[in-house]
């Protein structure tokens, strides 16, 4: 819940709105710089936006955005967050620039920690959790199905771990701009197995639930599919290079016995959970804390 009174603005991509948001283009520096000025906080967070496995482009922007709120003086923390890879000397020297003038930073797994550790960022760097795991989620219900949500980059690996199996497998799109073309490819080339394929090119949110909650097994190269298996007690596997997956797969699954019935699997991804959740449970009110221009603890 958010305090009463207090006003929150958004970083948006062009004419995206969302309801009691105020957005600001992020493609307006202008507009931008403006918005920052003009806040208690600034919050960067969710999701991995320090990293340049994708592009350098992005790191700068976000790491840019982190230096402006600094020099304005306006209070900032990174919320949640997943950091890392980062390559290149120039670029890790900007980000430890950065981050050593950031109030709070929170992250949501162990790697991410480290990776800060390793940095030499030491101060108010705390261990937490993907805020996603705060959401309630419907109650799954196995229906024998495999679901698979397939990356281009991971899209062989994907194909030999399918193609093994005598269930029913349903291929579902995350990301369409980037994953539409691969999935298809995966469904033609299994389909020639003689699989039973069904492709889901356009989920809704609820569908993505619904699936995931009758899968007997999610199989992802994307981190939220498995971030939402792991909330709604589905066993999954991780199948990426991404160190993302990796960490989350491990914290998920450690001190796990293995083999394991499903049910026992059920309590300790609840078990699992809680522990994360305790973890973050005052990061909203530290939020709040330097919003007010309190003292970072």
């Amino acid at each position: 819940d958010v305090s009463e009174g207090l006003r929150i603005s958004v970083l948006l991509p062009k004419d995206a709105q969302y309801k009691r948001l105020q957005g600001v283009n992020r493609f307006l520096p202008l507009a931008v710089l403006k918005a920052i000025r003009g806040t208690g906080l600034f919050i960067l967070g969710g999701g991995s936006l320090l990293q340049n496995k994708t592009s350098n482009r992005s790191l700068f922007y976000y790491l840019a955005l982190l230096e402006a709120a600094h020099f304005l003086g306006v209070p900032t923390m990174l919320y949640g967050a997943g950091i890392g890879p980062i390559h290149g000397k120039l670029q890790l020297m900007l980000c430890k620039h950065a981050l050593q003038s950031v109030d709070l930073i929170t992250v949501r797994d162990p790697m991410s920690f480290d990776f800060l550790k390793n940095l030499n960022i030491k101060n108010n760097v705390r261990l937490s959790s993907d805020p996603v795991l705060f959401l309630s989620f419907p109650k799954a219900r196995n229906q024998g199905y495999l679901l698979a949500f397939v990356r281009k980059e991971e899209r062989k690996a994907m194909l030999s771990f399918l193609e093994k199996t005598n269930k029913p497998i349903r291929l579902a799109v995350m990301d369409r701009r980037s994953d539409l073309s691969a999935t298809k490819h995966v469904a033609d080339l299994l389909a020639r197995k003689e699989k039973r394929i069904t492709v889901y090119e356009a989920p809704s949110t609820q569908e993505i639930f619904d699936l995931i909650g009758g899968a007997e097994l999610v199989v992802s190269s994307r981190l939220h599919a498995l971030i939402l298996s792991f909330c709604m007690e589905v066993p999954f596997v991780g199948i990426s290079s991404d160190p993302k997956i990796t960490a989350f797969s491990q914290t998920a699954y450690r001190n796990c016995p293995f083999p394991v019935k499903r049910e026992t699997l059920a309590s300790h991804f609840r078990d699992k959970r809680q522990e994360i959740l305790c973890l973050a449970e005052n990061d909203a009110l530290l939020a709040l804390k330097l919003a007010k221009r309190g003292d970072c603890p």
